[in-house]
Order: structure tokens, then sequence, then C-alpha cells
């Protein structure tokens, strides 16, 4: 008999434990939905914050994280690809092919997308800008493309060589920003839980909020993304791609929950990457005073080309350039 009452009374104890911990993640969900409501304003103006933002230098707006709505599936395409349009003196974000991670249902017994991500600088397409000494930013984006399950990521990132962060919290042009928000919607706010001192990470620096309760990794609801702005300088030209060793802004995704763990270059890679070993972008950065040099993922001769006679006309001019870059 008392060992029937032992075991009831634990019975009991472990189901009040489930419960509780049921209560708290819930908690926790209902917590992020509020905090989402509360900044829900900032989004309604997005558009016209993003305007002024471009025009005063300060962090650019958001990526094209929209595009990740459109196909959650798994994906080798770039979010901005810059070798197929026309070349631009506005600067915008030239994003790389994003990549994944992956997560193991038990119940389903079956591997699904966790995680989608890519990292980004912004730029002109005609290398105009940024020059060398120019103050312009880098972005990395994760987002949870699972329908059901949280996902829990701290993106790690590379720079690329004679390139380093250009960070003063005090000046609004140099300040790190971190996002949130849902990428089905395309509503998001700008969290103060960003650190604008960068952590060293295990493959590079990375910037983890530190308010409890997901100190050191950003979690993420289904549906819900994370991008990170932060200011590069570089000392020297990039050339992107087209560099031996190539010129590459390179992002490691920890996504704690995710098969394998990591979204990362593996031992002899190089970029560009090869799919779900991390995720890249080539660097174009231009000689102070000079714009001299390949447009963004022009690689070889036959691009150039091609990408000087978008509008179907090809100048002697034009060739010249290709024939001295390459």
């Amino acid at each position: 008999m008392n060992t029937m009452y032992c075991m009831t009374e634990e019975i009991t104890r472990t189901n009040k434990a489930r419960r509780a911990i049921a209560v708290v993640a819930a908690a926790v969900l209902f917590a992020l939905g509020l905090l989402f409501a509360g900044k829900a304003a900032l989004a309604e103006t997005s558009g016209e914050s993003e305007t002024e933002s471009a025009q005063t230098g300060e962090s650019p707006p958001l990526t094209d994280v929209g595009e990740l709505a459109a196909n959650t599936e798994a994906q080798d395409d770039e979010v901005t690809q810059a070798s197929s349009v026309t070349a631009e003196s506005t600067p915008q974000w030239i994003s790389g092919p994003t990549s994944n991670t992956y997560y193991w249902h038990p119940v389903l017994w079956q591997v699904e997308l966790l995680t989608t991500e890519y990292v980004s600088y912004y730029g002109a397409t005609d290398a105009s800008y940024p020059k060398v000494g120019d103050t312009y930013y880098g972005a990395v984006t994760v987002a949870n493309v699972n329908p059901g399950n949280p996902a829990f990521a701290s993106p790690e990132i590379t720079l690329p060589a004679n390139t380093k962060f250009d960070i003063n919290p005090s000046n609004p042009d140099k300040k790190v920003r971190c996002y949130l928000g849902k990428f089905e919607t395309g509503e998001y706010f700008e969290t103060n839980d960003c650190p604008q001192t960068p952590f060293q990470g295990t493959y590079g620096k990375y910037f983890p909020p530190q308010e409890a309760p997901h100190e050191g990794y950003w979690a993420l609801p289904p549906g819900w993304f994370v991008e990170i702005h932060f200011p590069l300088v570089s000392s020297a030209p990039l050339k992107g791609l087209a560099n031996v060793p190539p010129d590459c802004l390179i992002g490691s995704i920890w996504v704690g929950n995710s098969i394998g763990l990591w979204d990362a270059p593996q031992s002899g890679d190089r970029c560009p990457l090869p799919k779900d070993h991390g995720v890249y972008q080539g660097v174009f950065v231009s000689p102070s005073g000079s714009t001299s040099q390949p447009p963004p993922g022009v690689t070889n001769l036959e691009q150039c080309r091609a990408y000087f006679a978008a509008d179907g006309k090809l100048t002697k001019k034009e060739k010249r350039k290709c024939n001295r870059w390459f």
C-alpha cells in the first residue's frame, strides 16, 4: 500500500513538473508575441524609415527577407544576384546564396528544414560604393522556416581580408543593429538587446543577445527571423570571388536544436562554399577615388562582357575594361 502511495505521489509530482514546464514555455512564447505586438508600430512606418536611413547613411533597410516566404524549400538561390542586374550606382543589399540547417522530427521520423540563412553587404552594383576607407554595412540573416519547432540560433561572422568592424555606439551611422521579425508578413522591429562589441566564437565573431532567458542565442519561433547589421571598413580594395584567395564575407551558423549544430565551413573549404557548409558573399571595395574594378559577381571575361551588354550594346570602352580586368 505504501509503495503504491509513493508511486502515485511520484507520478503526481512528475505531472505537475511537466505542466509547470509547459506553462513556462507557453508564457515565453506569449511574451514574444506581446513583444512583437508592442513593436508592430515600427513596422507600419518601416517604408519611411528605410528611405530616410538610405539617404542619411545610417544602417540600411532590411535585406529581402520576404523572398524566404516565397520558397521555404532548400535552395541555392541568391537573395539578390548582383551579376544579373544592370549596373546601378544606388547602394543596395547584395546577398549570397542561402544555406540551411535541419531538424530530426522524433514523431514523424523524418528530417525537416529548420533554418535558412545568408550573408549580405550594402554596396552599389557598379562598384562605385563602398570605397577604401568608407564605412559600409554587412549583415547576417537567419530565419526559422520550420512550421512547428523553434530554432535557437547564434550566427558567427568571418570578415574579408583587410577588413574590420567599424563600430561606434554613439554614432548612429556606425552602430550594430539587430532586428527580429516575421518573414511571411514583413513585420519587424529593432531590438535594444544588441551588443555593440563582438564576442569571439568558434569560427568568427558574433553578437549574441544578453537579456534573460536567452543569453547567448536568438530564440526564433516558427516564421521568425533575426537580422544583424554590422558596420565595416576596408583598408585595401576587395575584388570578391575574382581575387585569389577570394574576398568573402562568411557566416557560420550555430543552431542548438539542429542536426550537427552547425551550418559552417569544413576543413579544406574555401569561398565559394559548398551547400550547407556555411554562407558567403564576395565583397567588392573600390580603391579610394576610383571605381576601376569588376562589378560584383563578375569573375571572368565572358561574364564581364555579358554584364555590360545587358542593355543590348557593348561599347569599346567596356570591352577594354573587361580586357584590363581579366
